[in-house]
């Protein structure tokens, strides 16, 4: 650990204490149910503005966006080390990637598909992948893109494009985590890569049946976990009962318990299951005194609930009944 930076959890007092009051203004579960009873969108963009959201019904994703970026910012603002904050902005980028490798593959301005929030401003990325200056991308992420393009060549498959560029994001956070050595941030890089993998093992299951293409899940599984790909090969060799059982040892023992006792292993169960694992190691931030994790956990909290809302609002949209919508919201449950 002597050759990772460290911080001083002085200087980051201010940080944690700011953000620990900025984030009350995130609704909870309550809040979140107040604007699921909104009987239409209308009414759903008035509720917002209650908690500082202010959306208009006629384009609520430009008010979904514009909030989400004032979080960044002002994490990264006050953040004494913004770049303990970028593994929460990888995926960002990796989002921008992907789309600026597919649409210059079909000739097309990737413009209307890039978000910000990332380490390199969207526009950058999408001209650095157009112009194939991958070395203006973060390192392992770069990597992955210059690979994808020439995977992209013999194979016509765009999903390599979305494997790689992944993989080279989880090797980009894991490098970061390393690097600062917060034992919160290492925890949450093995914790997603692990979740992930997990939710991969069980698709590819149930998909192809088990053991049925090895060499397939191999390529798609994740790296930067604690848990290693042959945890996962043997697992799916052996069956989805074999994954449960082999998860039971582990520190996601209580997955595997909290399905058990339900009774339900549908993938949207176990999705839920998984995205409340994630919610519970972010709630856990709360017990350290100051340092890069409060923060992290609130840019989660944000990125949770903006994700909640466009739920609800493509819900209303389409006119389903609360309780169908109640079903597909995330992270409710801690």
């Amino acid at each position: 650990m002597s050759e990772n930076k460290k911080y001083n959890e002085s200087e980051w007092l201010y940080a944690t204490a700011r953000v620990r009051a900025l984030e009350k203004r995130i609704p909870d579960r309550s809040g979140i149910e107040r604007l699921l009873d909104a009987r239409d969108v209308s009414e759903m963009c008035a509720a917002c503005s209650d908690v500082g959201l202010a959306l208009e019904s006629s384009d609520t994703e430009k008010g979904l966006r514009r909030f989400l970026a004032s979080v960044y910012a002002e994490t990264c603002e006050m953040a004494p080390d913004p770049g303990m904050l970028d593994v929460m902005r990888f995926p960002n980028d990796a989002h921008n990637i992907k789309a600026a490798l597919k649409c210059s593959i079909v000739s097309r301005d990737p413009a209307g598909l890039l978000i910000e929030n990332g380490t390199v401003d969207s526009r950058k990325t999408a001209q650095a992948v157009l112009d194939r200056k991958f070395d203006l991308l973060p390192g392992n992420m770069g990597a992955a893109a210059k690979e994808a393009l020439e995977a992209w060549a013999t194979t016509r498959d765009p999903q390599y494009i979305d494997q790689l560029v992944d993989a080279g994001c989880a090797l980009d956070k894991k490098a970061n985590a390393d690097e600062y050595g917060d034992r919160f941030t290492v925890g949450l890089v093995e914790l997603e890569s692990d979740l992930t993998n997990v939710l991969i093992c069980i698709r590819i299951t149930r998909m192809t049946g088990e053991g049925a293409d090895t060499e397939y899940l191999h390529r798609m599984l994740l790296p930067g976990g604690s848990l290693g790909a042959d945890f996962f090969v043997t697992a799916y060799n052996d069956g989805e009962p074999a994954l449960w059982a082999k998860l039971a040892s582990t520190r996601y023992s209580s997955l595997a318990e909290k399905l058990d006792s339900a009774g339900v292993y549908t993938l949207s169960a176990v999705e839920r299951s998984v995205d409340d694992m994630r919610s519970e190691y972010m709630t856990s931030s709360r017990f350290i005194l100051a340092g890069p994790p409060a923060l992290i956990s609130y840019i989660d909290s944000a990125e949770r609930f903006v994700k909640n809302v466009r739920i609800i609002i493509a819900g209303k949209q389409a006119g389903e009944a609360n309780e169908t919508i109640r079903e597909r919201l995330r992270g409710l449950n801690v």
